[in-house]
């Protein structure tokens, strides 16, 4: 007997699928319900802040929405990352959230909310059976491994990028089944907007054209398909022109790094699998070094039995499954460390869709049996809910959320480094010891040597901190560098070194108290009367509050200077 026919015989099975009603209002409510708990969430202090609170001056502004197509994503000029789509996000949810965290998390979870629904509709495009298409998708809305995604705060690219491949592919299945021009012209601004949330939307055409081949009657040399390849193609020119006019900085990989990238985080594909089907060992920041195969080995054996025992399977349909979740994730798999060494859950936003897409067409939801398999479902949904809202609360603060990630990825510099700096006040000892043990997993990370720094300011070796501040300035430029080697060097009595650091440092945080007042000081210490005349003045042209104390005392230096006969 053909697949075709076997087909044709299940059809009347199917129609006896439970109806379930309002499906679309059902799957919101699931996703509000669920993720309300991270609305009272606050920051993690992992780029939240420096979207919402540092770069305030510019989401503030709502005509920066088109500049933000033309600069990087975490600075104008010193980035390598461009997410326009991302910085567009954050700019509309400040004109009604300012930096109350809560709006971010609300903004979070109706994008969450609004990718399950054209989830349910892409699926019905795909599936007959809607008690099928209903529960793949409720096991999506609650999936603990899309946690990270929603309830924090940057996760949201992931899910944007989501909603445009979802639009996306929704066009291009209409399009080949009634061919209205509409559709390419959706196409296009879907997989453009797509291009411009990540680069990942660079493998979603070819992934698209897998789907197509696997689960319609796309014929990919008809004139219909060249006209679709056009627009995908003109998506990808007006991206890549745009891109190349941004203030971005140079690639730091290169052609030859590529393969041996792949090579050495192709595992992440078994481990990814693992965290899908047996979400046991989730993490909030984790890394390939530190995460175990057991899950993943496991989730395979369970997804080639669940393969082999499925009699009326198509092939196809798995085939493109597999081959969606697999391209989707070689971006991640050829990202070299040096830009990023965390092997982030939320990134498995969009991948997830092809493993439920395999899932369809296992034994799992053979719909001949509609009752048992709603109840099973359901019973793995409670399950999987209980789960998400479990690991919803390491979001919840920084303390907890770097707890979290210390717990699980113990071998990142990053994570020992941001557990300790927040515990001093609690347990100094236990900080210190923290702080240390990051330098040694890696004494040139990012911020390391200004904790080290810090702490041999505490024990008074002030040479030593010198040391380590001058090596984080030549790693980072870490602002807050600055102001504590201008401390160091008071304390080592060169003032003018002192100077030169408060200087710098008051670059960055003009309206800083302490520092106005120091640098004010050392400057009439140091005889510099008119220089400290003109930065007074000037500071308080720009609306920053100077002491009157400190003001009076540097008008009557100037004043008993001036008086001074040549």
């Amino acid at each position: 007997m053909s697949k075709d026919n076997s087909k044709k015989k299940r059809k009347p099975i199917a129609k006896e699928g439970i109806k379930i009603p309002y499906p679309y209002i059902l799957l919101s409510l699931v996703v509000l319900i669920l993720y309300s708990p991270s609305i009272n969430s606050g920051f993690t202090d992992l780029d939240d802040k420096i979207f919402i609170v540092e770069q305030e001056s510019f989401i503030k502004d709502i005509s920066n929405i088109g500049p933000s197509y033309k600069r990087g994503t975490f600075s104008e000029k010193n980035d390598n990352y461009f997410r326009p789509v991302l910085l567009n996000s954050f700019i509309i949810n400040y004109q009604f959230s300012g930096t109350e965290i809560k709006g971010y998390h609300v903004f979070n979870i109706l994008i969450h909310a609004i990718s399950v629904m054209l989830l349910y509709w892409l699926f019905t495009l795909i599936f007959a059976d809607r008690t099928k298409v209903f529960l793949l998708t409720l096991l999506f809305a609650i999936h603990p491994v899309l946690t990270q995604a929603v309830a924090w705060i940057p996760g949201r690219n992931d899910s944007l990028l989501f909603v445009f491949a979802a639009i996306f592919l929704i066009a291009a299945i209409k399009y080949v089944s009634n061919g209205k021009p509409l559709y390419i012209l959706i196409q296009f601004l879907a997989l453009l907007m797509a291009l411009f949330t990540k680069e990942t939307a660079l493998l979603i055409a070819p992934a698209a054209f897998i789907i197509l081949i696997t689960h319609t009657n796309f014929r990919w040399n008809s004139r219909a398909a060249f006209l679709q390849y056009t627009t995908w193609l003109f998506s990808g020119i007006v991206w890549f022109v745009v891109r190349s006019n941004a203030s971005l900085q140079s690639e730091p990989t290169t052609l030859s790094e590529i393969p041996s990238n792949f090579i050495e985080r192709s595992p992440l594909l078994v481990q990814y699998l693992g965290k899908i089907l047996l979400p046991f060992n989730l993490s909030v920041f984790p890394m390939m070094n530190d995460t175990t195969y057991i899950y993943g080995i496991a989730a395979l054996i369970i997804t080639v039995a669940l393969i082999v025992l499925t009699k009326n399977k198509n092939n196809k349909r798995i085939i493109g499954g597999f081959s969606w979740y697999f391209m989707i994730l070689v971006p991640v798999l050829l990202l070299p460390s040096s830009i990023n060494n965390q092997d982030f859950e939320h990134r498995l936003y969009l991948p997830l869709l092809g493993i439920l897409m395999v899932l369809g067409e296992t034994i799992v939801f053979d719909m001949r049996k509609p009752k048992q398999t709603v109840v099973a479902v359901v019973a793995i949904a409670l399950v999987l809910s209980v789960m998400n809202n479990k690991h919803q609360k390491k979001f919840t603060d920084p303390l907890t959320f770097w707890t979290a990630a210390y717990e699980t990825t113990p071998n990142s510099y990053y994570a020992a480094m941001n557990m300790g700096s927040r515990i001093d006040e609690v347990d100094y000892n236990r900080s210190i010891e923290l702080l240390k043990r990051s330098y040694e997993l890696n004494p040139d990370g990012k911020y390391i040597n200004f904790y080290m720094g810090s702490i041999a300011m505490k024990e008074d070796s002030l040479d030593l901190a010198a040391k380590y501040f001058k090596r984080e300035l030549e790693l980072s430029a870490y602002y807050e560098t600055y102001y504590q080697f201008s401390q160091v060097e008071f304390m080592r009595k060169d003032l003018n070194s002192s100077i030169i650091h408060l200087e710098k440092f008051l670059q960055f945080v003009p309206d800083h108290p302490q520092a106005i007042y120091n640098y004010t000081l050392m400057l009439l210490d140091t005889d510099q009367v008119g220089k400290a005349m003109e930065f007074v003045q000037e500071t308080r042209k720009k609306g920053i509050r100077v002491p009157p104390e400190l003001f009076n005392k540097v008008m009557s230096v100037n004043k008993e200077t001036s008086a001074v006969p040549n």
